[in-house]
Order: structure tokens, then C-alpha cells, then sequence
């Protein structure tokens, strides 16, 4: 009967290998978070001063979740700034048990003017109860893993987008 001996080194690279996904988790759990984009914006919703011809009477942001299962967005927040704007805006706090189904679209309705115009939007999946107001022509939308206002000049030390 024949016996195997291991390779040399083998013992060590069995040490090694735990510590090394112990190294690249945070880079797993990051990737994740690529799984909800925003796939529509529309800002000038409902407005004929900034709009002549709205297409909807409401402004709104499209979520889109393109992993393969249900993904959680509780506890994240939808912030916007104007194209000039210092500081982004975080009045959209998306509530704990906020779910966007596997490959499912995710529809935010946001501000309307009085006297508006345009289309009503489908029904929404939610409305937030403070009112966010998207410029028609320019500005900056995120979706943000948490409540910290970001920097107009994001950098990877500040929140999770």
C-alpha cells in the first residue's frame, strides 16, 4: 500500500487561508451593497414654471434590485443636492422592513406642486413623509447606507453608498 505525505507547506497555506477570508469579508459584505441601484430619476415633476410640459405630476426615484434575491434597504436614505448645493439633503429615510424583491423595481414618490400638472404617477411602493423637492434640470441623488448627510465630495472614509 502506498502512502501520501502532504506537499511541504501545506500545514501552513490551512493556517493561511482563514485569515485571508477574514481579510476580504469586508470586501464581500461592500459588493453587496451593489445589489439596489437607482435606475430612473425625474425631478420638475407636476411644475409648468420649470417645466412646460411635465411628463408627471410628481418628482420621483426608481430603485432597481438586480441581485437574485430580496434585498433589505431599511435604515438607508435617499439623498439629494442641487447642482450647486453644499450639503445633501437627507429627508427620505427609507423605515426597518423596507424590501425590494429579487430583480424587482422600487418606485419613491416625491414632491407635487399645488395646481400641478402631467400624469399620475403609478402607485407608488412608498412616499415619504417629508417632502423632497428634485430641481427639473440638474442635481446629485444617492442612495445612502445610513443617515449621515454626505459630503457634495463623497470619499470612500464617509457613509456607504
Amino acid at each position: 500500500m502506498k502512502t501520501t505525505t502532504p506537499l511541504p507547506g501545506w500545514r501552513s497555506l490551512r493556517q493561511i487561508f482563514p485569515a485571508l477570508l477574514l481579510l476580504l469579508l469586508p470586501l464581500l459584505v461592500r459588493a453587496q451593497s451593489a445589489n439596489i441601484v437607482i435606475s430612473q430619476v425625474y425631478g420638475g415633476g407636476g411644475s409648468a414654471a420649470t417645466n412646460p410640459q411635465p411628463a408627471f405630476k410628481q418628482d420621483y426615484v426608481e430603485l432597481f434590485n438586480r441581485s437574485t434575491t430580496a434585498q433589505s434597504i431599511g435604515g438607508y436614505t435617499l439623498q439629494y443636492a442641487s447642482a450647486t448645493g453644499t450639503s445633501f439633503d437627507v429627508s427620505t429615510a427609507f423605515p426597518a422592513g423596507t424590501i425590494i424583491p429579487a430583480g424587482g423595481y422600487f418606485l419613491v414618490a416625491l414632491s407635487t406642486t399645488t395646481n400641478s400638472t402631467g400624469s399620475t404617477l403609478p402607485t407608488p411602493d412608498f412616499t415619504p413623509m417629508a417632502t423632497l423637492t428634485l430641481a427639473a434640470t440638474a442635481g446629485k441623488v444617492a442612495l445612502v447606507n445610513g443617515s449621515t448627510p454626505l459630503p457634495v465630495t463623497s470619499s470612500s472614509t464617509g457613509p456607504t453608498i
